[in-house]
């Protein structure tokens, strides 16, 4: 049941094998994401890539054990369905997206703010600071509020039909 935005969906573990070069059985505590893959293999491959125009970040480091802080906030959103892949009802509130900056990680369910915790103490998500961290919940409204509206690149040529239409 990974697939809710609560943490015990979102964190999974990250196994990377590559003989001679990555030690068998150690274990990195770096927050990664998905989207840090791409730049991961770029900066390995000494491809150029333009930082600021991608969500992820360079976890290279963190592949050969170096501890790399996290310099960028991760975005995580899922679309509100009653039963979600087959599991049955998903747990109310419906969060549908999660925003996790430092050790805060706030939720929303249509972009209406639900949830703020402190990730730091408390991993098990337990107590919800919305209502006592209100300049917390509006810096991290907007934040996601950003994220959100930012424009996306199209992977279809310009000027090409869109599939998805």
């Amino acid at each position: 049941k990974k697939g809710n935005l609560y943490e015990g969906g979102l964190r999974v573990p990250f196994i990377a094998v590559w003989q001679g070069r990555i030690h068998p059985f150690t274990v990195n505590q770096s927050v990664t994401h998905h989207a840090d893959i791409l730049p991961t293999i770029c900066d390995y491959l000494g491809i150029p890539y333009q930082n600021d125009k991608l969500d992820g970040a360079s976890m290279r480091n963190a592949l050969f054990n170096s501890y790399v802080p996290r310099k960028k906030s991760m975005f995580f959103q899922l679309d509100k369905y009653e039963a979600f892949q087959g599991h049955g009802p998903r747990p109310a509130p419906h969060i549908t997206s999660a925003l996790i900056d430092g050790p805060w990680k706030y939720t929303t369910e249509g972009m209406q703010p639900r949830q703020l915790f402190n990730l730091h103490n408390d991993y098990r998500e337990d107590h919800n600071l919305i209502d006592q961290e209100k300049a917390m919940v509006e810096r991290m409204q907007q934040a996601t509020l950003k994220i959100w509206n930012a424009p996306r690149m199209s992977p279809y040529p310009k000027g090409s039909p869109d599939p998805r239409e």
